[in-house]
């Protein structure tokens, strides 16, 4: 039979049930697809690093501008030093950053973190050792006694003139990179509360280069916060005895004692408790 375009016209009222069911299926299929993120996922400021300079571009790309340097009284070596060293000012001066208001995030092989702001980066005291004056070759390092045993602190180890061991001196170092400034811990943010504030202060300076929160920070310790927050594992009369001493905790432990006042020990644990409603996993 042969049908003509007339009946082959579908009705008004068919076109718009048409469109009303497949506008509901679209929405099924993104909210299986894109389900609602909890405020957990929603707060995610992770930073990323403008620059990463590796070591072994320390070690060869810019070996040009290293010079012999002499330290009259290593801390971590516990004696006078020479080392063949790039002064760091000079390096990110190579790289672009002079001027720019930015933070040095050092990463060690043994997962020590340290920070550094652009002030310190730039006051021409700091120097990146790529050799030992007193190794046999002239091209290594003398080998470093520490808690945990011998070392090798090359490939490359962070010293400072006119520095008694108050700023880090990582060694071991891996990478080096340029965030923009107060954005290198910005997973580790806690919430407005000035108490949480004050603890991650403390942990900026006295905890960060060990451990992380988020996994920002070190990998020397466990993370604080992820997957379960210290706090909902441990007890707070624990934690107290752990952060005055922790050799009353653990037997041999690594962690070595902050002398923290009974303000500050508060300050810190009202911060890991604020960020138990501030988890982001990696």
């Amino acid at each position: 039979m042969l049908v003509t375009e007339q009946e082959c016209e579908i009705p008004v009222w068919l076109t718009c049930i048409i469109a009303v069911v497949s506008w509901l299926l679209l929405c099924g299929c993104q909210s299986q697809t894109n389900p609602a993120k909890s405020p957990r996922e929603q707060f995610n400021p992770e930073s990323k690093s403008l620059l990463t300079i590796h070591s072994d571009e320390i070690l060869t790309k810019w070996r040009q501008l290293a010079t012999w340097v002499n330290v009259q009284h290593d801390p971590v070596y516990e004696c006078p030093k020479r080392f063949l060293a790039i002064p760091i000012a000079q390096l990110l001066v190579k790289v672009g950053y002079a001027t720019t208001n930015f933070e040095l995030h050092v990463r060690c092989e043994d997962g020590f973190f340290a920070m550094l702001s652009s002030t310190e980066a730039l006051d021409g005291t700091g120097f990146l050792a790529i050799a030992d004056e007193a190794f046999p070759t002239g091209s290594g390092f003398s080998p470093l006694k520490t808690k945990s045993g011998v070392v090798d602190p090359g490939p490359v180890y962070l010293f400072w003139l006119n520095d008694s061991g108050a700023r880090p001196w990582p060694y071991q170092i891996k990478e080096i990179e340029i965030f923009c400034g107060n954005e290198a811990l910005a997973r580790a943010r806690p919430s407005t509360s000035k108490q949480a504030q004050r603890g991650f202060e403390l942990f900026k300076k006295s905890c960060s280069a060990c451990h992380s929160v988020n996994g920002a920070g070190g990998r020397v310790g466990v993370d604080l916060n992820i997957p379960m927050n210290v706090t909902e594992y441990w007890s707070k009369p624990v934690l107290r005895r752990l952060l005055d001493d922790p050799q009353l905790v653990r037997v041999n432990a690594k962690m070595p004692a902050l002398h923290f006042s009974s303000q500050q020990v508060d300050d810190i644990l009202a911060y890991l408790v604020d960020m138990r409603a501030r988890k982001m996993m990696k």
